[in-house]
């Protein structure tokens, strides 16, 4: 054994060694200004998944989804607030003046601590050790850090602070909260927690936020942060009503008709340009004839762009959906699907998502033309912009996210067992008793669809099916935000049913026209409008699906996806 001719050298990096902090080295000082230290303990809060459990692998796969598609600036960000200061997390939206006054940034301070202290005693309790420890590939952005996991401190620090500016300024309570949310998931995408330590963290600031509102010491320190809280200005003048969007239409259904009323829009592609279009399930006869569009895109130098749907049947993967659009003569321009190379996640702050998820070919277009053939749908009423935008640019991931909380039923009394469901379900969901598997089932609907004597409903249609259209605005309002897109309907062959089923019924109304407008939910309304008057009906998709599509366009305007109000601008010969 070769001698060590540097003895000092060596003591030193062991003692250099022995000093970084670890994992199980950190010290938080507990204090117990607000609640006592038995409070803090929390004996019943629930533990981490087990090692090696499904939920504990599921758990690290999330931070690998996450270190595969986070950004630079998304670590920065996490990184920013690494203090889990209440400036880190707050200053840029804080109901309180800035520069912060120093009595409010004391009690600030001292709820922090605590909450610090309090979530450092539960994490002593289940020992669980940070993702990269556990994990050889996980490499951590915000650095390899100590302490422990679970529950997240960070978590918990934004938690108890969102619950406290939530009470001080409740019209803003979803503001506050949303941004407690997206702090407590930095963690994630920084690689320093699981997801799981994520929910923790916030079960432990409710309770936390609970046990404290209890406190005079706490009540004290509320009064005295109301009294910091900026004057509300004066209500500032009411702004003028928007004014209407234009939607162009022509009554010509021809390749001339499109171009017309494309040119009307003055839309001005910016780099790649994808054409947004719906192929038809193989043995669809409805779908919009591919040559309507060919001057149009020839001309544009367009793209086709789609992504694979969820269930199965011709287009559920990239091989067999281009063969599809093959088939069905979309054989002029260049087929992208998008989801070919994965899926990425776009920020979106709703009532149901943070994200939407959508194919990773996105990010290679400028702009996009969205072309959808506007007919019935069985779970949204009917189909045309927003659901082409929601469904249509999401990957199966979102279009699950979508479906959510759609398993369907039988109604047995008036199934006839003719075996058409059972026939077309993707996933071999339906049992020979015409119950419904839901361990199998995806929730796409295509049996409530398709079903000739409305037997199967779904149990969002005890709803309306008003969640679901929300989620379709949602998405689509996601997958907009920032982008530079065109929208044209075509109303032709205009089912009871999507594209998406191969047996689709017949058209129920007579050809209408083309429209087209920069607004998706003004041209929705515009498209549902024109139906019912050739139908002769209020709501000719409801008369024909049993659902009204009208809340997805109510919802679009409420959360800024476009507005319901138009102009028509008919274009004649």
């Amino acid at each position: 054994m070769k001698s060590n001719k540097y003895p000092f050298l060596a003591s030193l990096l062991l003692l250099i060694s022995a000093s970084v902090p670890r994992a199980e080295d950190w010290v938080i000082p507990r204090t117990t200004y607000y609640v006592s230290a038995e409070a803090q303990a929390f004996a019943d809060f629930p533990p981490p998944p087990a090692d090696g459990s499904p939920a504990d692998l599921a758990d690290l796969q999330g931070v690998r989804d996450w270190q595969i598609k986070r950004t630079a600036a998304q670590c920065a960000r996490a990184g920013a607030a690494a203090r889990a200061a209440f400036t880190e997390f707050f200053g840029d939206i804080s109901p309180f003046p800035s520069p912060l006054p120093p009595r409010a940034a004391a009690i600030l301070e001292r709820i922090k601590k605590e909450t610090d202290g309090a979530a450092a005693g539960v994490k002593d309790k289940f020992n669980r050790a940070r993702p990269f420890l556990r994990a050889g590939d996980l490499d951590p952005c915000l650095g390899r850090i100590g302490g422990k996991a679970y529950p997240s401190g960070h978590a918990t620090i934004s938690r108890v602070l969102g619950l406290l500016l939530a009470d001080l300024a409740p019209s803003r309570a979803k503001e506050f909260m949303a941004r407690a949310d997206e702090a407590a998931l930095e963690r994630v995408i920084g690689g320093v927690h699981h997801p799981a330590d994520i929910e923790a963290g916030k079960l432990l600031g409710d309770r936390l936020y609970a046990a404290y509102s209890g406190s005079p010491a706490f009540r004290t320190d509320m009064a005295a942060l109301r009294g910091f809280l900026k004057k509300t200005p004066a209500p500032a003048a009411k702004k003028a009503a928007p004014r209407p969007a234009d939607v162009y239409f022509t009554r010509d259904i021809s390749p001339a008709g499109i171009k017309a009323v494309y040119e009307k829009l003055g839309f001005r592609p910016t780099g790649k340009l994808g054409v947004k279009v719906h192929f038809g399930e193989k043995g669809n006869r409805n779908f919009m004839p591919p040559a309507l569009l060919k001057d149009l895109v020839v001309g544009l130098k367009g793209t086709f762009v789609e992504t694979n749907t969820l269930y199965g049947g011709s287009r559920s993967d990239t091989k067999s959906h281009l063969a599809t659009a093959r088939g069905h003569g979309w054989t002029y321009a260049p087929v992208d699907i998008m989801d070919a190379e994965g899926e990425t996640a776009l920020p979106y702050k709703g009532k149901y998502f943070s994200r939407v998820m959508v194919g990773k070919g996105m990010g290679k277009y400028g702009s996009f033309l969205v072309v959808s053939h506007f007919k019935g749908h069985g779970s949204a009423g009917f189909g045309g912009a927003v659901k082409n935008l929601a469904m249509g640019f999401a990957s199966p991931t979102g279009k699950k996210l979508q479906h959510s909380g759609q398993f369907p039923f039988t109604r047995k009394e008036k199934c006839i067992k003719c075996g058409l469901c059972r026939k077309e379900c993707p996933v071999d969901a339906i049992r020979a008793d015409y119950s419904i598997d839901e361990s199998k089932c995806i929730g796409c609907g295509k049996c409530a669809d398709l079903c000739p004597t409305k037997a199967i409903e779904t149990k969002q249609s005890r709803t309306g099916g008003l969640p679901f259209q929300e989620k379709l605005a949602e998405y689509a309002r996601g997958v907009t935000a920032g982008g530079k897109f065109a929208y044209i309907n075509v109303l032709m062959n205009i089912s009871a049913a999507c594209d998406c089923v191969a047996t689709a019924p017949p058209p129920f109304v007579g050809d209408v026209g083309i429209l087209a407008s920069s607004d998706p939910v003004a041209l929705d309304q515009a498209s549902f409008d024109l139906v019912n008057r050739a139908a002769g009906i209020d709501d000719a998709f409801k008369h024909e699906t049993g659902v009204s599509g009208e809340h997805c366009l109510a919802y679009g305007e409420k959360i800024g996806l476009g507005g319901r109000k138009y102009r028509l601008v008919e274009l004649k010969d």
